[in-house]
């Protein structure tokens, strides 16, 4: 019995200890692949020597959007000019790019990029940005900072649709300053549509703060399965464990559109819709003027039930249906009227997204 428990207890150690070892590589075989990116404003002078918080500042009072309680995971005090966040590499067909969030490098007069194991900024271009993602791509400027991004490793891509709830999940970044950090936790849940119909988000309980926006959360295949956007914190505090990355699957489209168009394009249903708790249903509740749906025959209180081959049984199920989708796409959608079930054929239109000032 004791010789058991004695093999039992060797092999939990050896478990233990190879699992320590392999995130270890994990993480110094990724960490060079993270980047700090430092957005200045156009009417102030660059700075290049302070680039953390000045002490006594709080960089948690900004909220990204509603509702209320999300702050956007970047350093970005009151009274300083300047913003960060984190940033990675990845590959696009032959050429190398930088990702990081849209609110870092907002409305930046100047950006630099400062690599792992380097003291010197170097200056960086924006390829394109996508506000409703909240995604960005930059690229180097000049030979120096591109010829070091040659040979730097870029991170690949991984599924976010395979994630599980409980899966094991890293993030790299600069939370409030303290550069190049390593967090680790678990998939708390796997795709939200918390603010809008057309952007994913993988909740964690990893944590990020500010100064972690626009950083890689990594999967322990050293995957890429999300980008750190933001954090659900009362005001004035810091992680409390539920932070937010857009899945990897919507930000590799955006980023490809970015650099391939230098815009996105989605797709739209020309609908509005609302629950109805009492049956479990959701129906329409508002049709666009000369809109797709409108142009298909759709009516208000049709009772979605499936759109371009997903079944709608919660709200996030309308998101996933037009995922990807491209202005021009035909989709097919069910839906109940009157009690009858019927079908129609819909074709999508441009979702006309306007920067806000």
């Amino acid at each position: 019995m004791m010789r058991a428990v004695l093999l039992a207890l060797a092999i939990c150690i050896y478990a233990d200890a190879s699992y320590g070892a392999s995130l270890t590589k994990l993480v110094g075989d990724v960490t060079p692949s993270v980047c700090k990116v430092i957005g200045y404003k156009a009417d102030k002078q660059l700075d290049e020597e302070k680039t953390t918080p000045p002490s006594g500042s709080n960089p948690l009072q900004k909220y990204l959007k509603k509702p209320s309680g999300l702050m956007p995971a970047q350093d970005k005090p009151d009274n300083d000019p300047r913003g960060f966040g984190s940033c990675f590499v990845i590959k696009y067909k032959d050429g190398l790019y930088l990702i990081t969030n849209q609110h870092v490098i907002e409305k930046a007069g100047k950006i630099k990029v400062q690599f792992y194991g380097k003291l010197k900024h170097y200056s960086a271009l924006l390829i394109g940005d996508d506000e409703l993602s909240d995604i960005a791509v930059l690229m180097m400027s000049d030979t120096e900072g591109q010829r070091i991004l040659e040979n730097i490793k870029p991170i690949p891509w991984g599924d976010s649709s395979k994630l599980v709830a409980g899966q094991t999940v890293i993030a790299i970044g600069h939370p409030l300053g303290q550069d190049w950090s390593i967090s680790k936790g678990i998939v708390s849940y796997a795709g939200r549509r918390l603010q809008n119909t057309w952007q994913e988000v993988i909740q964690t309980d990893v944590s990020i703060n500010p100064g972690n926006s626009g950083g890689p959360m990594l999967n322990l295949d050293g995957e890429v399965v999300g980008v750190n956007t933001f954090i659900f914190a009362p005001s004035n505090s810091g992680s409390i464990g539920i932070n937010f990355s857009v899945t990897s699957n919507i930000a590799k489209w955006v980023v490809e559109q970015l650099i391939s168009k230098n815009k996105v394009e989605r797709a739209k249903l020309g609908l509005g819709y609302a629950v109805n708790f009492n049956d479990g249903q959701i129906y329409i509740k508002s049709i666009a003027d000369d809109g797709a749906a409108k142009n298909a025959g759709l009516k208000v209180n049709d009772i979605l039930v499936n759109i371009n081959g997903r079944e709608i049984k919660l709200v996030e199920d309308i998101g996933k249906s037009i995922d990807f989708l491209s202005p021009g796409d035909k989709i097919s959608v069910t839906f109940i009227r009157d009690a009858t079930l019927a079908s129609t054929t819909l074709t999508t239109t441009l979702l006309d997204v306007k920067k806000k000032d």
